[in-house]
């Protein structure tokens, strides 16, 4: 297995950075396009340290490199729309969800429960937050109400913000859903979050230092000391 694996310091860093910063930036085309940098480098980290065989990570990180470099360009001088960035940056959120998901288990699988694993199943739960961000912004768009209720126009700053303290079920109060769908959604993105986290997350920590279980898989054998 290639030691360069399975690091996932980084993803859960830029991640981090990934939700900041769409939260603090003004809505503009050097935004956009930083966005889409941030974005295209956490897709790209992703890739590096999923663990995956080497020919699935080079395909991957081209497609990072590529998609970076020719959407950047494009938000940059304003020839790409703002709904194809959002589309463009809510596609590359969802690779990144999958291949660290994947990642995950494939490092479960060979190493058994260990802190990169932890810190991988944390990724995904920014990552959770960041993509139901996107999801809001699907539904905003295609609705012709105001998604929030205290607020005739939604900036991402403010779905991103909402989804976050959704998903942590921080429940502040001062941006709620106007909508059905809306509050529909944000059932959704609450049940999620609070199961992922005493579910998940919980049993991760309370089995770091167990081994992979015996038999090739998962559901196989029992766990056994490393």
């Amino acid at each position: 297995m290639d030691e360069a694996g399975f690091r996932y310091g980084a993803v859960l860093i830029v991640t981090l950075t990934v939700l900041i910063f769409s939260i603090v930036a003004p809505a503009s085309n050097f935004s956009r396009a930083v966005g889409v940098a941030l974005v295209g480098a956490m897709l790209l980290i992703v890739a590096v340290t999923s663990g995956a065989p080497k020919h699935t990570r080079r395909v991957s990180i081209f497609l990072a490199v590529f998609t970076l470099g020719v959407s950047t360009g494009l938000v940059g001088s304003g020839a790409l729309t703002k709904g194809a960035a959002f589309t463009l940056t809510g596609l590359m959120t969802l690779l990144a969800l999958l291949a660290l998901i994947a990642g995950v288990f494939r490092l479960m699988r060979t190493r058994g429960v260990t802190i990169q694993a932890v810190i991988g199943a944390l990724s995904l739960y920014l990552l959770l937050a960041l993509l139901f961000a996107y999801a809001i912004g699907a539904v905003a768009e295609i609705s012709n109400e105001p998604y929030f209720a205290q607020s005739n126009t939604d900036t991402q700053s403010q779905r991103t913000y909402f989804s976050v303290t959704t998903v942590t079920t921080t429940g502040f109060g001062d941006l709620t859903p106007a909508t059905k769908a809306g509050r529909a959604l944000t059932v959704v993105e609450e049940l999620f979050g609070q199961l992922y986290l005493v579910t998940v997350v919980s049993l991760l920590i309370a089995n770091v230092g167990r081994g992979p279980r015996e038999g090739g898989g998962p559901g196989r054998g029992r766990l056994v000391d490393s």
